[in-house]
């Protein structure tokens, strides 16, 4: 019931739609009892659901078109009320099935109150079709007569469905989130630059997400998203090879990372936002936000031969998975071993301590335990751990543990820095298993300690490892800059040039996807997955024009079927014209 009744993610019905859908498998025309039959098995049978998502889950959003035909239902079922054509025992026996079958379901839904306001309004339906039955008065005036139990209905239930999904949003928070002047900041600092690079807009968790999906300019490239359509290779990417922060529940949602170095591997060179970034340098002031620059983040295509092969990648640990991407790029064959990484790195980190205070005050409890702590929290309370100084320039704090949720029906939320993971819980529909909480925050010059959140929940922190470090500036790794035509490159299409200074790989951090065709100076060439998720080619020394074009799968299809819809409807209205004439 809860999918499709009052539902703030769903076509928010009444049970009136229910009792209209049942009384009209008894009407007298046989297209009237289809189309009620039909509806009602759409909106009950799950399989429906499924399908209309595009195979993805079953989620009632994809009922919400249904709503027009539903109207018209119920604009019949009015008229047939006032013109005396639907009995009385099939104006209320429906009514009585709904009522007795939203009490025999109160333990299915989650909310007492939700259930309890389904019965009150299934009961006024009811009271409303006895008068209207056997009141020659309320006949004339139904209209008047449901006006203000409907109103009432929906006041309450839309009330109580709206606060309890949190959607509200005061509209000086609205104004501040689309404000113009934040896309004159990225416009700004996208004009500034010539070459072809990342600029996202950052600020606390609530934020972040509604930005998940908002560019202020088709030239500005961000590494988020929301979409429950995504490419598989770079959700891994971030998930399991990397390890991204994972700040939401949702595990769909793809948020802005506080990481350095993922930041500079996918070429986030700009950064809108209103607090300090470790790292960035402040470049301008604007209303919308301060604009921060990294000059040292990879051009989103490059060229390289300092490459290492994704069979030694994948016997990296924790940080040196992630730090190896300032130092090399990952192939198929590479020309380094996971040893010799290590080794490479070990000039730019080293291991630390992190230790949580003990604290045992009734609110909060954090007891170590012989591999990690054990913690028992009524509210989320914060922790000042040391750190060892950064004494000669800004550096990045690498910390990871496992988490053992002791009540898996809660989430679990623990920040470091401002950087959030989050545990889901088990029930939810997108639980994000994200069982090992990874950070990498950066940390200021002379900054001694940092600011570790616990939230709410019983858990078990354990396997702690934690790396202070810095992030090289000139490793060399991105050796000749691919130069985008700016005029050239729109849509679907990425288009410019390259001078190589010796035989090595094309590297991006664009996505692999079988649909991409690339072509050096108009000859095609194979493409290949480079840093486990994105796309690259081998690449000869010399001048070269590269072009990147993108087919979406089933495009030509669709065109088809787009052509086949527009002939039908035309031969129908010429049919429907000799018809008449």
């Amino acid at each position: 019931m809860e999918k499709f009744l009052y539902g703030a993610y769903g076509p928010g019905l009444s049970c009136l739609m229910l009792i209209i859908l049942l009384t009209g498998l008894f009407y007298k025309k046989a297209y009237e009892k289809i189309l009620s039959l039909g509806c009602l098995v759409v909106l009950t049978v799950p399989f429906f659901s499924y399908l209309l998502n595009g195979a993805l889950y079953i989620r009632p959003k994809s009922l919400i078109p249904f709503l027009p035909l539903l109207c018209y239902l119920t604009a019949k079922y009015l008229e047939k009320l006032k013109n005396q054509k639907i009995a009385r025992i099939w104006m209320l026996l429906p009514c009585l099935a709904i009522i007795i079958y939203i009490y025999l379901k109160k333990d299915d839904v989650k909310s007492e109150v939700l259930w309890k306001l389904l019965l009150l309004d299934a009961v006024i339906t009811l009271l409303i079709c006895v008068a209207q039955a056997y009141s020659a008065w309320i006949r004339k005036y139904l209209t008047v007569a449901v006006l203000g139990p409907v109103i009432l209905s929906l006041i309450v239930t839309g009330s109580y469905s709206w606060e309890k999904s949190g959607n509200l949003e005061s509209r000086k928070a609205y104004e501040e989130d689309t404000s113009r002047s934040i896309g004159k900041a990225v416009d700004k600092a996208i004009t500034s630059d010539s070459g072809f690079y990342r600029v996202e807009q950052v600020g606390n968790e609530e934020e972040n997400a509604e930005n998940l999906n908002r560019v202020w300019n088709s030239e500005q490239y961000i590494t988020s998203l929301y979409s429950s359509s995504y490419n598989a290779d770079y959700q891994n990417f971030r998930k399991n090879d990397f390890q991204v922060e994972q700040p939401y529940r949702n595990f769909l949602m793809q948020s802005v990372s506080q990481n350095p170095v993922f930041r500079q591997l996918m070429g986030v060179k700009y950064l809108i936002s209103s607090q300090n970034i470790p790292g960035y340098e402040k470049k301008w002031m604007t209303r919308g936000g301060d604009v921060y620059c990294d000059e040292n983040a990879a051009p989103i295509a490059y060229e390289t031969d300092q490459t290492m092969s994704e069979a030694e990648y994948d016997r990296l640990d924790f940080p040196y998975n992630q730090l190896v991407f300032t130092r090399y790029a990952v192939t198929k064959d590479g020309t380094v071993s996971a040893g010799q990484v290590k080794e490479k790195l070990a000039e730019d980190i080293e291991k630390c301590d992190f230790r949580i205070p003990e604290k045992n005050n009734g609110i909060s409890l954090v007891v170590p335990t012989e591999n990690g702590y054990q913690v028992k929290m009524k509210k989320k309370q914060e922790f000042e751990v040391a750190v060892p100084e950064q004494e000669e320039k800004d550096g990045v704090l690498f910390v990871q543990f496992r988490i053992e949720n002791k009540k898996p029906k809660e989430d679990i939320e623990i920040s470091l820095e401002g950087e959030r993971n989050k545990l889901s819980s088990i029930q939810h529909v997108y639980y994000n298993r994200n069982t090992v909480f990874t950070y990498a925050v950066g940390l200021e010059k002379g900054q001694k300690t940092v600011c570790l959140s616990l939230g709410k929940g019983e858990y078990t922190i354990k396997d702690m490892s934690a790396y202070n470090g810095v992030l090289n500036e000139d490793t060399g790794l991105y050796q000749s800059v691919f130069r985008v035509d700016k005029e050239q490159t729109k849509g679907n299409l990425i288009q410019g040039r390259i001078k190589s200074q010796k035989d090595g790989m094309f590297i991006t951090s664009i996505p692999f996807d079988k649909g991409f065709e690339m072509t050096i100076d108009g000859v095609k060439v194979k493409c290949e997955k480079v840093n486990k998720a994105f796309l690259g080619f081998h690449l000869e020394a010399g001048k070269h024009k590269i072009r990147i074009l993108y087919h979406a799968p089933g495009v030509t299809a669709g065109k088809i079927l787009t052509g086949l819809g527009v002939l039908i409807v035309i031969a129908g209205a010429v049919r429907k014209k000799k018809c008449a004439e």
